[in-house]
């Protein structure tokens, strides 16, 4: 398994839904399925941009306070 960032866009009828998510997935393929699975989301009428996350660490937010 490994760590996939996806990007997402879709159109629905008067919204646009834009997104990205961090997702575990054996492959590409499988990490936008798990998405559309997830969020609901049309697979004929979605944009996915999947892209892996080197290593096995993604830090989302860090702060050092003095």
């Amino acid at each position: 398994m490994q760590l996939y960032k996806v990007s997402f866009h879709v159109h629905h009828a008067d919204v646009i839904d834009i997104g990205e998510v961090v997702v575990c997935a054996s492959n590409q393929d499988h990490a936008a399925e798990i998405l559309s699975h997830h969020l609901m989301l049309p697979v004929s009428t979605t944009v996915f941009e999947v892209q892996r996350v080197k290593g096995n660490f993604y830090q989302l937010k860090r702060k050092e306070v003095a």
